[in-house]
């Protein structure tokens, strides 16, 4: 979302969130590159990498499983282990589908970080009803919710890096 009457998504430049200056070019118009998505770990701050992941939409994923380092190895490392997670440059990777999977020029594309610098804060000002009559027949009592606010933003830009096609 844009922040207004939404929560600040973390594709949205925005000075409230996440700025351009988090924003990494990964050296292609239409694709990721090894080289980019290095430069985008790189670009973040050393207090923030030892809880950073990767998000990528699963079209993402596809493309960078088949990205070759110098040595003309994967980048892209299966967890083969029980309980170790798939890794892109040794780093984890989450997905999701509302990441954006446009890949063509000036787009973003994904993003390296520390999630728990995206707060998430739900409303205390909430009132409960009790419908007891309503499922009366049932032996049941229902509850009904109002006025019930989500709200969310990143709340420390230089915990995230942007990944952005090149112009």
């Amino acid at each position: 979302g844009d922040g207004a009457r939404e929560p600040l998504g973390l594709f949205t430049a925005s000075d409230a969130g996440i700025g351009t200056s988090r924003d990494v070019n990964v050296g292609s118009t239409t694709t990721f590159t090894a080289d980019g998505l290095i430069a985008a770990q790189g670009a973040l701050k050393d207090a923030y990498d030892a809880n950073a992941r990767w998000l990528f939409h699963k079209d993402a994923i596809t493309l960078i499983r088949k990205l070759k380092d110098g040595n003309q190895q994967y980048i892209w490392q299966p967890g083969l282990a029980l309980g170790v997670q798939n890794q892109i440059l040794g780093k984890p990777y989450i997905t999701g589908d509302n990441v954006p999977h446009t890949f063509s020029s000036a787009l973003y594309g994904g993003m390296y970080g520390d999630f728990s610098y995206y707060w998430i804060a739900d409303s205390v000002n909430m009132s409960v009803q009790r419908l007891t009559e309503l499922y009366a027949l049932t032996n049941q009592i229902g509850l009904l919710f109002r006025d019930m606010a989500c709200d969310g933003m990143p709340v420390l830009a230089e915990a995230f890096v942007r990944i952005k096609l090149s112009a």
